[in-house]
Formats: structure tokens, sequence, C-alpha cells
């Protein structure tokens, strides 16, 4: 869940880059076109994309913007070449994890456990 150097290095990235696109995406579309559904549905993407960026509940974030983006997609909201590239990356960073610079593995890390041999 939490892999660190580069592979942590390249989550991080992405949950940078996938947050931002959704951060900028949501607030334009927020502020061309304030129809009430849609503005709920943008602000509860904003919300996961934020939670996405800091790399808190990492999973639920992804699916949350996965869901949405989809929404968007077939409600028409949006363009839906961006909205599956950001769906397809929401989805793979809810399976693959937040990665090792993440609030996320600050507070989870990763746990030694040692068995015992019974005497």
């Amino acid at each position: 869940m939490f892999p660190n150097r580069f592979a942590g290095a390249g989550l991080l990235q992405l949950r940078l880059v996938c947050g931002a696109c959704v951060v900028v995406g949501g607030v334009t579309r927020s502020l061309a076109e304030p129809h009430i559904p849609t503005l709920i549905l943008e602000l509860i993407e904003v919300a996961g994309a934020l939670l996405l960026i800091v790399g808190l509940w990492t999973p639920a974030a992804g699916a949350l913007i996965t869901l949405v983006e989809l929404c968007m997609a077939f409600s028409g909201t949006s363009s839906i070449e961006n909205a599956v590239l950001l769906a397809a990356l929401g989805a793979g960073l809810a399976l693959l994890g937040p990665g090792s610079h993440s609030i996320d593995a600050k507070r989870y890390g990763r746990k030694r456990i040692e068995l015992r041999k019974n005497q």
C-alpha cells in the first residue's frame, strides 16, 4: 500500500496531477455555469480531489472522483475525453493506494508483525 522511492514518487505525481486537474476543472465549470445539481457534484469532486492531493483516505477519494467523473461524462456536463481520463486516474489511484508520501502513510504506515514460537 505504501511503496517508497521511485514508486512512491510516481504515485505522488499521479495524485498531484489528477487532483490539480480535477480542482481546476471543477472550479472552472462551477463558475461558468452555476447549475445547482452540477454545482453539488463539482463541490463533492473538488473535496475528493483535495483529499487525493494530500493523500488522505486515498482509496475512497479516488473512487469518489471516478464516480463523479463518470457521472459528468454520461450527463454531458464535461467533455468525455477528460472525464474518462480523470476517472481512469482516480480508479488507478484508488486501487494502488497513496504511496509513502501521504498522510495515509504517516498515519497507518507499515507495521512489523513478529510471530513468536509457542514454547
